[in-house]
Parts: structure tokens; C-alpha cells; sequence
């Protein structure tokens, strides 16, 4: 080494010393690198040393991004298609009586009525009456007692929900009143061999015509839809 380079290095020496002495404390990473710093010096300025220091750079290249391919899907055969076609039919092609399952009882659709208003076995205490523009449809059922012994019906809080099919692919949902026969929340007690009458209320436009009438009665996931003549 010539004697111009060891100037060099005492001289980073006594400065990093003076720092150390009163004004900065160099922590032991500090010192390495200011020890290594120095050996670079050296080492690019000696005669009998012609390679400096090579610094590794990180490689910052972003990796390629990852496709996530969607999983297929396997679209329904004609048999699984079949099957559920089938099913929803034979939903339809249920029996009235079959949705309310009550043992003892058979219930039916008889026949409907059209008005604009309707009291319960003529009793003139409370009716209902359809709205201006409106006219009413009163649907009537039979609820028969083909056991041995009276039977209880109790159809508060059974969730069956009433339509009415009119016309071309029209429908409405019944009204809700306080008839005492109203198959909404019908509760009574039928000796045996008698029969009660139900109703369900519905409200139409006027001029509505009802061909094609249709009642289709639903409890959860049971259906049934019958003509009504």
C-alpha cells in the first residue's frame, strides 16, 4: 500500500475516532459498516489489488401473477332435468285435501261466487264489500267428517296461502277478514258425518272476466291447483 492510501485511511480512522470521542456513539452495525467502507478504500486504491467491492442488488423483478382458473361446472343431464320437471308436476297434480292432511277430514273446493259484498249466513253484523272499481269473488269449500267421531280443524298459524287463477295467466291473493268461516283462520269442531263451509275472499277489478277460474291452495313446499267449476 502507498503511503498516500495509509494517509487516507488514518485519517477516516481519527475522524470516525473524534466522532466517537464527543459527538456521535456508533452502534456495532455502524462500526461494521464504516470498518467495511475503509476496506473498500483501501482496496480501490492498492496497486496490488485491481477489484473493488461488488454490492449484491436484489433482484426487484415482480414474479409473473398466478391465474386462478374457475372449476367447472357440470351443467344438469336431461334425466336430472327430468326429475325435477316431474316433481313440480306432481306438486300440482296434488289434491286439495292432500295439503291440509288432516286425518278424519276431507276438504274440497265446491264453487265461487261473484259480488260486491258478502256477510257470513246472512248476518248483516259485519261483511265484507269490495273497494270502488272492485268486485269480490267469494271461493266456498267443504270440510266433511268421514270418521267415527268429532274432529277438531284449527288452521290459525298454518301459513296456507289462497289464489285465485283468472282469465289469461292472471292471479290474486286472497283477502284477509274476520269471518268466522274464513279458511284463513278457520277453528272449529265437526261432529261426525257433518260437513262445515269454508270461504276464501278475493278481490278483482270489475270488469274482470273469470274464465279459466282456478284455485291453487299452498302449505311450505305443497301445492295443489284445481278447477273450479
Amino acid at each position: 500500500m502507498s503511503k498516500k492510501n495509509k494517509w487516507m485511511a488514518l485519517s477516516l480512522v481519527a475522524t470516525i475516532g473524534i466522532n466517537g470521542c464527543g459527538v456521535i456513539q456508533l452502534t456495532d452495525e455502524q462500526n461494521a459498516q464504516a470498518a467495511e467502507y475503509i476496506a473498500g478504500v483501501l482496496l480501490k486504491h492498492s496497486s496490488n489489488y485491481d477489484k473493488s467491492l461488488v454490492y449484491v442488488v436484489e433482484d426487484e423483478t415482480p414474479l409473473p401473477e398466478t391465474t386462478v382458473m374457475p372449476e367447472a361446472t357440470t351443467a344438469p343431464s336431461d334425466k336430472e332435468k327430468g326429475s325435477k320437471s316431474e316433481s313440480s308436476i306432481k306438486e300440482d297434480k296434488q289434491k286439495i285435501n292432500d295439503v291440509y292432511n288432516i286425518d278424519g277430514l276431507k276438504v274440497s273446493c265446491v264453487s265461487a261466487t261473484e259480488c260486491s259484498e258478502y256477510t257470513e249466513n246472512g248476518n248483516m253484523s259485519y261483511g265484507v264489500y269490495a273497494k270502488e272499481g272492485k268486485k269480490l269473488v267469494v271461493v266456498k269449500f267443504s270440510i266433511k267428517n268421514t270418521s267415527s267421531s268429532a274432529k277438531k280443524i284449527n288452521l290459525i298459524n298454518k301459513n296456507v296461502v289462497y289464489q285465485l287463477n283468472y282469465g289469461n295467466n292472471t292471479s290474486v291473493n286472497s283477502q284477509i277478514t274476520l269471518l268466522s268461516n274464513d279458511m284463513n283462520f278457520l277453528s272449529t269442531s265437526i261432529k261426525k258425518g257433518k260437513t262445515q263451509q269454508g270461504v276464501v275472499v278475493f278481490e278483482v277489478p270489475s270488469k274482470a272476466k273469470l274464465e279459466n277460474l282456478q284455485i291453487k291452495v299452498t302449505k311450505g313446499t305443497i301445492s295443489a291447483i284445481e278447477d273450479i267449476k
